[in-house]
């Protein structure tokens, strides 16, 4: 089984609001270069659920996420609907989290089922 892991940063993006408002949002972010990946952020819901499993005020985190369930795995999202290229998952407290395409250069294809553990990085 592939086990991935990814170094994610809580970083604020300035996001479109409108024609003519934007805003500056905290989301987590990361970057894996040998997959051209740079300054990914997770969106809104996404970057609240993983807040949400940190303490306040943590500003890096490691991800680590499979298709079957790991040693030390606590979070289960299951696959909704597929929308774009990426689809929403649901996960803990029924909260649905949409997760890009970009899942798609991790298992190249959108699984039904993922299992994750976040840690604060120091």
């Amino acid at each position: 089984m592939k086990i991935h892991t990814i170094h994610a940063e809580k970083k604020n993006f300035e996001v479109r609001v409108g024609d003519d408002t934007t805003c500056i949002l905290p989301l987590w972010c990361f970057d894996e270069p040998k997959k051209k990946i740079f300054s990914e952020p997770f969106l809104t819901e996404a970057s609240e659920a993983i807040s949400g499993l940190l303490p306040l005020g943590a500003t890096k985190a490691t991800l680590v996420f499979a298709r079957k369930p790991f040693i030390g795995s606590s979070v289960k999202l299951v696959r909704g609907e597929k929308v774009s290229g990426g689809a929403y998952y649901t996960t803990y407290g029924n909260r649905k989290v949409w997760l890009c395409r970009v899942v798609k250069k991790y298992f190249h294809f959108l699984p039904k089922t993922i299992y994750a553990s976040v840690q604060v990085t120091r």
